[in-house]
């Protein structure tokens, strides 16, 4: 029993630091999650304030969304749609945005 614990625990870090090396390999995929944070976000919203063409954001989030690192909360409306991070986005978040504080701090 407990070692089924162990690799299970393991497998969830995997994923984990798979997908933090997934989005850490895209520059867009960086931004939109660093930028999505805690709160909800639309894709024009995204383009807007991080100067990226719609067309890119609507990829990168269909990308992240595969991968489960962000989901569509209202999935049906056609304009306006909205966007979060997942739980497995927000690890990656607090991991990203680790590393940034302390790029900040040592600098």
């Amino acid at each position: 029993m407990i070692y089924k614990c162990i690799i299970s625990v393991n497998m969830n870090q995997t994923l984990i630091f798979s997908s933090i090396g997934y989005v850490k390999a895209g520059l867009y995929r960086t931004k939109i999650l660093l930028h999505t944070g805690s709160r909800m976000v639309t894709p024009i919203e995204l383009s807007k304030e991080l100067n990226i063409h719609p067309s890119q954001v609507s990829r990168t989030l269909n990308e992240l969304s595969i991968k489960g690192i962000i989901e569509c909360v209202t999935p049906t409306n056609r304009k306006g749609k909205l966007f979060s991070l997942t739980k497995l986005g927000q690890e990656i978040y607090n991991h990203l945005n680790g590393e940034e504080n302390a790029k900040t701090i040592g600098n």
